[in-house]
């Protein structure tokens, strides 16, 4: 699909939430890619924080991440002065811009909704396709040892319509570290606190136990169950499986044999990574890989990812260019835009 630019942020924004955009950029290079403009002031009012440096973590964790199978490619990023009016030399700055690949294919949720619509889940092939991407990505994270905590359908982008899965959203991803969840003398309290959708925690995560890698693979169960049947999480319960657990396990064992019904080896392997307790024994992504091999749904060959270094070259200006800076003041009309527009937004000197 061709893309045409436009001076109009709002033909260009992707969407939005709470702490700032994303929008679609066209770089001088004339490649497309997504700008993800973090309003860092208003975080740091909520959340009572002096600076930028644990809000960073989102950079640190992409950048660790540059060379994983099928997670979006970062680029760059840029801390900058408001926009709007200049901020005093030394305080942090007020807005954080982040340049990923753009993805233009939509997310999985929109892609189920579509199905959904028609009264049923996704086909086979492509829950097959989806998930086997997936599980290659959340086992790479597994080996970094990072965990996502929030993992749903709409933090998981198509690359092009019909494309491949790109893990997006990485702002609660944190590291595990040593010989528990401790990256710092603050970490360990940090995956104590429920992060992420509710209806996508996991049992343990209820805010009194630290979390591991295994609460990303109960998201990925429920989002298997999710893309099979058709039925999604918000559809069986209106509470987080962390503290309500014992009231919906029949819905979940429905939901399950439903699951089954479609295909009976994703089926066994959803229960599997739906195992409530202990964590232990739920499937990590690595022995869902094992299990997607033996079942032939996948082979030993290593998956089709953008090669290391595309981005390498290019690098974020000096200034953000008055484009962007006008961009900054949109209100978008809605508040979940689930499939890109097609129309990247002039940015000549990003």
């Amino acid at each position: 699909m061709s893309l045409q630019a436009t001076d109009r942020a709002e033909d260009a924004a992707l969407g939005n939430g709470s702490f700032g955009y994303v929008f679609a950029v066209r770089h001088k290079d004339k490649q497309n890619y997504a700008l993800k403009v973090i309003d860092m002031k208003k975080l740091r009012v909520e959340r009572g924080m002096s600076d930028n440096s644990k809000m960073m973590q989102e950079v640190f964790t992409l950048a660790e991440l540059q060379h994983a199978p099928y997670i979006a490619r970062y680029d760059d990023f840029k801390e900058v002065n408001g926009v709007l009016h200049a901020a005093a030399s030394g305080d942090p700055k007020d807005w954080l811009v982040i340049k990923l690949e753009l993805c233009t294919g939509g997310t999985l949720q929109s892609v189920l909704d579509n199905c959904r619509a028609q009264g049923r889940g996704l086909p086979t092939a492509d829950v097959r396709k989806y998930f086997a991407q997936l599980v290659e990505a959340f086992n790479f994270m597994a080996e970094k040892k990072i965990v996502h905590r929030d993992m749903k359908l709409d933090n998981v982008c198509l690359s092009a319509p019909g494309g491949d899965c790109r893990v997006v959203d990485l702002g609660f991803a944190r590291k595990l570290g040593g010989e528990g969840p401790s990256i710092d003398a603050h970490q360990s309290d940090t995956l104590c606190k429920p992060r992420g959708n509710k209806r996508y925690r996991s049992p343990e995560n209820d805010g009194k136990r630290s979390i591991d890698h295994k609460d990303d693979m109960w998201a990925l169960g429920l989002m298997l169950c999710e893309m099979l049947t058709g039925t999604t999480v918000n559809d069986l319960l209106d509470g987080d499986y962390a503290r309500v657990w014992p009231n919906y396990s029949k819905q979940m064992a429905g939901w399950i044999k439903n699951a089954k019904v479609r295909d009976e080896n994703l089926g066994r392997i959803a229960s599997r990574l739906l195992h409530p307790e202990p964590p232990a024994d739920r499937f990590s992504a690595e022995e869902a890989a094992r299990e997607l091999r033996n079942h032939r749904f996948v082979s030993d060959e290593p998956p089709p990812f953008l090669p290391v270094g595309w981005l390498d070259q290019l690098h974020l200006a000096d200034e953000i260019p008055a484009t962007l800076a006008e961009a900054l003041k949109v209100g978008l009309a809605r508040n979940n835009l689930s499939t890109p527009l097609h129309a990247p937004l002039h940015a000549d000197s990003i």
